[in-house]
């Protein structure tokens, strides 16, 4: 059974995240959601994909969307910034998520 992803962030790592899922290079996955607050990069990154996933630039669209709900996965690929405002909510929605950008576990207050 596939695992649906989400990606939050269609930078070098996003981006290419995303691509290996269209690709099937990472196996058992289906790449569902792109969201990034700048529209330009989700178009270069969605333009790239063979499936055409969902495109978010708002954040709270995206965590409201019925397309959210079928998320296994969320995959926070964008900032430490995007992790520490992101992670909870998405947490609070009972997601499961992967931080690529570890730094925001450094900040302990």
């Amino acid at each position: 059974m596939e695992k649906e992803i989400a990606i939050i962030g269609c930078g070098v790592i996003g981006s290419e995240l995303a691509q290996n899922v269209d690709n099937k290079v990472i196996p058992n996955c289906s790449l569902s959601i792109i969201f990034d607050i700048d529209s330009k990069k989700l178009k270069t990154v969605h333009d790239k994909l063979k499936n055409k996933p969902t495109l978010f630039s708002n954040f709270k669209e995206f965590i409201d969307s019925p397309q959210f709900n079928q998320i296994d996965l969320v995959i926070e690929a964008a900032s430490i910034n995007a992790a520490s405002m992101y992670v909870f909510d998405i947490l609070k929605k009972g997601k499961d998520i992967m931080i690529m950008s570890i730094g925001v576990f450094s900040d302990y207050n």
